[in-house]
């Protein structure tokens, strides 16, 4: 039987969740916190049943926190791949939200997903909640803390390894993130300016494909050659978001002379 078969655990249940009745047996140190919805209470699943939780589609266990003097940036990204607002705590961790929403491959997201214990070296008890969790399309989880080089400290280390150990133990991956290359985040930052399907006009679209079918052209050839420039490139640019149409965002600043084509199907 698939592990990604749900069977109607508390996610699903506002009163008295499942999770919460079983867990209440366990030993308070092997449960995980989850936030099924937004607006229901935080509930519990033992660690060897949280690979059944469906985390792309929960809440955040815990609210970003917000203060005058702060020096990280948070807020809320509108996801095209859930098609809603999901927090981010800080502007690094934007940018990997950004650079996953992007990606073709990742079809669910959440943010804080889960809270878990865990004894450390020392024989102390502490608790993480990792950043990010991702489903992929195909099926697998994928859990990731978002946190750049300089600031992993020896605090963090043993934070990312209890936590790889719990991720092998639901058959999910996990890795660290940190600061994303910088042409590359600039490239996403301004294509994701167009995620949104309003900018797309899809008899545009359709000629853009077809021009395209052929050879490869440039940004300001392919606007011009559709129609006036300012009205064709709203959806160009929408295109090479949703990956119709092809373009390399890691080597050099976009502009009208990348190059685009074709997606190789």
């Amino acid at each position: 039987m698939s592990k990604w078969k749900h069977s109607g655990h508390g996610h699903t249940i506002k009163a008295v969740p499942i999770h919460g009745r079983a867990a209440a047996q366990s030993h308070h140190g092997e449960l995980v916190d989850y936030r099924p919805a937004e607006g229901e209470p935080v509930t519990q699943v033992p660690r060897d049943e949280l690979w059944s939780v469906p985390l792309e589609k929960c809440a955040p266990v815990r609210k970003a926190l917000s203060y005058k003097g702060q020096k990280n940036f948070t807020g809320e990204w509108w996801c095209s791949t859930t098609e809603s607002h999901i927090s981010f705590e800080s502007w690094v961790e934007r940018d990997f939200l950004l650079t996953v929403d992007f990606d073709p491959y990742i079809v669910g997201i959440s943010v804080q997903p889960f809270t878990f214990r865990f004894v450390t070296a020392a024989g102390k008890q502490r608790e993480h909640t990792p950043d990010v969790f991702l489903r992929s399309t195909s099926g697998d989880g994928v859990v990731v803390d978002v946190r750049p080089d300089r600031l992993v400290d020896d605090d963090a280390r043993e934070a990312f390894d209890a936590t790889a150990e719990l991720c092998e133990q639901a058959g999910w991956s996990y890795r660290r993130a940190g600061e994303q290359p910088r042409i590359r985040a600039a490239n996403l930052r301004w294509l994701a300016g167009y995620r949104n399907p309003r900018n797309r006009r899809q008899d545009t679209a359709a000629d853009l494909i077809s021009l395209l079918t052929s050879n490869p052209m440039t940004i300001s050839e392919a606007a011009a050659a559709v129609g006036e420039p300012i009205l064709v490139l709203p959806t160009l640019y929408h295109l090479l978001w949703t990956h119709e149409l092809d373009i390399d965002v890691d080597s050099a600043p976009i502009g009208e002379r990348t190059m685009i084509g074709l997606v190789a199907r």
